[in-house]
């Protein structure tokens, strides 16, 4: 009876103790395939142990991750913050949270979210927990949705201020008229010595002058009339190279990419070929006499998230104009106010205050959107949008 009660216990201690290795296996499979990263950390900071989601993350083998410190893998404009969550850590002894950038092994960058706690080991050391929760898809989304308000703001500004400069323009503009046509009508009758006659004359070139620059609100306003033609944009700009590096200048060289088979677009061809005259005349500023102006043409299907950066744009098939150089660039404060009127980038010419202004509203007005990119040191690119002309059915 003894031997049996024996044999009875051994095989429960052997049933028992398959069940903690396959609870044991199976937390470690759990452990191991756990969606966030989980590691343990010893005092100074040095990975004891971590799951394959760390491993993962990092680009690294598990099996190598013991014994390197964990800020190797936190970038190092971010480690301040990390010393600082893991000093109050340390200090309070409760669970602490940041935010902060990782590194991978290969040096690229990701975001996370990092949670720690401090708690003893079996031999009562202080050890920490690590929970690394990867962000990087949120940030983005975050970037964007930041980005879209930004663009949103600048086109209600943009808008806002054309009803303004147009409701202005529109009053001046009547104005004019009556002074143009009346000096007019003065040197008309005066003789070419007449004493005043100098005096008339210099107003009337002073109210063209002045009504020029209402035609350019009224276009940025939108409110300029327009006669749309059906054109193929790259006969259109080819007409136009010889000239647009003439004005660019010996020293600036235009390289032209037109793209095969472009789409045809409706535009008013006089307001494309001051558009087109007024992006090279800016880019031929900024380059300071000296440089590189590249135009290129292309086609392109824009969905409706690629839509909504754009100024709204309907998705569908699209002509794409680009006007580039490689000048000092734009910083930031000048590229979320380069369309304003009477904002004048730098190198730019005193008198060009509103040239991309009227390049803004002259686009919109013909159903299209232009998009600037730039950063300091690298070039600046205007990118124009029209929507692709489709024969009436």
């Amino acid at each position: 009876m003894h031997q049996i009660e024996l044999e009875l216990q051994n095989e429960e201690l052997r049933r028992v103790q398959a069940e903690l290795e396959a609870s044991r296996a199976n937390y470690f499979d759990l452990f191991d395939q756990a969606p966030v990263g989980y590691c343990t950390l010893s005092e100074p900071g040095q990975i004891l142990g971590a799951n394959q989601a760390v491993a993962s993350l990092v680009g690294m083998e598990k099996e190598d991750l013991a014994g390197w410190p964990i800020t190797r893998f936190i970038l190092p404009e971010d480690q301040d913050i990390y010393y600082l969550m893991r000093r109050r850590l340390l200090t309070a002894g409760l669970p602490q949270s940041c935010v902060l950038r990782m590194l991978r092994a290969d040096e690229i960058p990701f975001w996370v979210s990092l949670e720690e706690s401090a708690v003893e080991d079996v031999d009562g050391a202080l050890v920490s927990r690590l929970v690394i929760s990867d962000i990087s898809e949120l940030r983005r989304g975050e970037e964007e949705r930041a980005c879209l308000e930004q663009r949103i703001a600048e086109a209600r500004k943009l808008e806002s201020v054309g009803r303004l400069a147009g409701g202005v323009a529109h009053y001046i503009n009547n104005m004019m008229s009556a002074i143009i046509g009346y000096s007019g009508l003065a040197l008309s009758i005066l003789s070419s010595d007449d004493p005043v006659y100098k005096d008339v004359s210099e107003s009337l070139t002073a109210a063209q002058k002045s009504a020029d620059m209402v035609r350019q609100l009224l276009a940025f306003a939108q409110r300029q009339t327009v006669a749309p033609k059906v054109l193929d944009l790259n006969g259109t700009v080819a007409g136009m190279v010889k000239d647009l590096a003439l004005a660019a200048g010996k020293d600036i060289q235009l390289e032209w990419r037109p793209a095969a088979e472009l789409w045809p677009v409706k535009v008013d061809p006089v307001q494309f070929d001051q558009i087109l005259r007024t992006l090279c005349d800016h880019a031929r500023d900024t380059l300071g006499g000296r440089g590189r102006i590249a135009l290129e043409t292309g086609t392109l299907v824009l969905d409706k998230a690629q839509c909504a950066h754009l100024g709204g744009l309907e998705p569908g098939e699209y002509v794409r104009l680009c006007v580039s150089d490689d000048g000092p660039g734009l910083d930031a404060e000048a590229l979320h106010q380069v369309f304003e009127p009477f904002f004048a980038t730098k190198g730019a010419a005193p008198d060009s205050g509103l040239g991309l202004a009227m390049v803004y509203g002259a686009i919109r007005q013909n159903n299209g959107f232009i998009d600037v990119k730039s950063k300091a040191g690298e070039g600046t690119s205007f990118t124009i949008y029209l929507p692709r002309h489709l024969p009436e059915a």
